[in-house]
């Protein structure tokens, strides 16, 4: 059998190595000619699956490591009956973690406290409902804007977009969709971005053309759009240079990629390739297991000392850095799809125990449970209270 790969999909070989022949190439280099002979096809977001690429080829399976399928014809391989999988899931925690990193860079050099404000979570699937479910446990106001939830979902926090956007802190968690009653393309258009405020944030960790990026551009080109946060962009890996100079912190379509999410999609592919084949579940499973030891100050708020650890974790400005500096080279593009390629081995909030560093003060006290919540390997279980909030 033989499986052609993109190569950037973790952990390949130990989950397909023993299966067939592994053709590995960079997503956006496969092309028809190297599925002629192949039965398998495993791509992420770049790799676009459609009749093009593979009409007249003998696959019997595609699999996407990636929760998004707006690189996918689905109705196509369901036409041609080849069998496919997704990885949707597998990345809520990591996108869920990007999200309140986001929030704790933002709030040293503005000042922006994030505990507290309201949220708008727009698209409540395995994202954001992954990210309502925190929110809710750590007792922050928030508001749920989609209309493909069943009305009994999130009851009492409704609301249509125009409210949502309303709020303190805007996240978009939709899948790109044109078509349908609901299409989600430019959602946020010219005119809703120019209703927001300055104070408010606006976060995109979903797809790029969620956001009419030309309209945010000119926005926050005369000072008058929202902080904003960008991981992903329309014309990847071709982004609008300018648009990245403007907007307070952008990441490379990196949200997703802590290594827990990229081996959570791999294994699910593998499911789905097994399945297909009729091979028999694999052994064991593979995946970091350390845990290791975050030392923070002590001093400041509980929200201080919950901003430390979370940049301590992950901090999303060396993403932002890296990202500018592509504008200094002569192939943007090119090192932006080099900086998904290598991306720096990051483990989510479980695999770290913070311990303060000095002696906290009683405005301090509860910060264990604020970071238990957030998914923190903390002891003894967390319990967030209103004291802790305020």
């Amino acid at each position: 059998m033989k499986i052609v790969a993109d190569e950037n999909i973790v952990a390949l070989e130990e989950h397909f190595g023993g299966c067939g022949e592994l053709l590995r190439l960079p997503g956006r280099a496969i092309r028809r000619d190297h599925l002629l002979d192949a039965q398998a096809l495993l791509v992420r977001s770049v790799t676009q699956v459609n009749e093009s690429l593979l009409a007249g080829t003998p696959l019997r399976f595609v699999g996407t490591a990636t929760a998004g399928l707006d690189h996918i014809d689905l109705d196509y391989l369901q036409r041609q009956g080849i069998a496919f999988c997704d990885a949707a899931g597998a990345n809520a925690n990591s996108v869920v973690e990007y999200v309140f990193c986001a929030l704790a860079a933002l709030a040293e050099p503005r000042g922006q406290a994030w505990l507290g404000k309201s949220v708008a979570i727009i698209g409540a699937g395995h994202i954001g409902g992954r990210l309502a479910a925190r929110l809710e446990a750590l007792g922050q106001a928030f508001v749920v804007c989609d209309p493909l939830l069943p009305p009994e979902h999130f009851a009492g926090r409704r609301v249509d977009l125009d409210e949502a956007l309303k709020q303190d802190i805007i996240t978009p968690h939709p899948p790109l969709t044109r078509g349908g009653p609901h299409p989600t393309l430019h959602l946020l258009d010219r005119q809703r971005l120019a209703a927001l405020r300055p104070e408010q944030l606006l976060i995109n960790a979903a797809r790029g053309g969620v956001l009419d990026n030309r309209a945010l551009r000119d926005q926050l080109a005369i000072g008058r759009g929202p902080l904003c946060v960008l991981d992903a962009w329309e014309g990847e890996p071709a982004i609008d240079m300018q648009l990245l100079s403007l907007v307070d912190l952008g990441s490379a379509h990196i949200a997703g990629y802590s290594e827990d999410a990229k081996r959570a999609g791999t294994r699910l592919v593998e499911e789905g390739f097994r399945a297909c084949f009729g091979l028999p579940p694999s052994v064991g499973s593979v995946g970091a297991g350390e845990t290791l030891d975050l030392a923070v100050s002590a001093s400041g708020s509980v929200e201080d000392i919950v901003n430390r650890c979370l940049l301590a974790a992950y901090d999303i400005r060396a993403d932002h850095r890296r990202l500018l500096e592509t504008g200094t080279t002569a192939d943007p593009a090119g090192q932006f799809d080099a900086l998904r390629k290598h991306y720096p081995r990051r483990l989510e909030f479980p695999h770290f125990r913070p311990r303060l560093v000095g002696t906290a003060s009683a405005a301090a006290q509860g910060w264990e449970a604020v970071l238990g919540t957030l998914g923190f390997c903390v002891d003894p279980p967390p319990r967030v209270s209103a004291t802790a909030l305020s």
